[in-house]
């Protein structure tokens, strides 16, 4: 997968939140931010009638409900998960399981 195919606008708001990509194939556009217990994932994938990265480009735009976050451990195994989001209501929705654990480990 080629960085420079990425979206500026998403490349550069999920760096700033401390996120990086991760892709693992090429359908699913992913992003991965260590926390205190484990990792949140941020990802784009749409198994629907047209693909989501036609020709490896990645595009998934921010306002389709084809993102979805999860909170998993050490191991990446999922702790939580919530799909059909927003990108921004993803983001939120990863704040909120990461503020959990930092509540939950004092």
């Amino acid at each position: 997968m080629n960085r420079q195919n990425l979206p500026a606008h998403i490349c550069s708001k999920m760096n700033e939140l401390g996120f990086a990509a991760d892709f693992m194939d090429a359908s699913k556009e992913a992003w991965k931010k260590q926390s205190a217990t484990g990792y949140i994932m941020i990802s784009a994938h749409d198994t629907g009638a047209r693909p989501l990265f036609p020709n490896n480009n990645l595009h998934a735009d921010v306002d389709a409900k084809v993102w979805a976050v999860r909170d998993c451990d050490a191991d990446l195994a999922f702790r939580d998960e919530r799909k059909g989001l927003t990108l921004e209501e993803a983001i939120t929705m990863g704040a909120a399981f990461e503020g959990a654990h930092q509540k939950s480990s004092l």
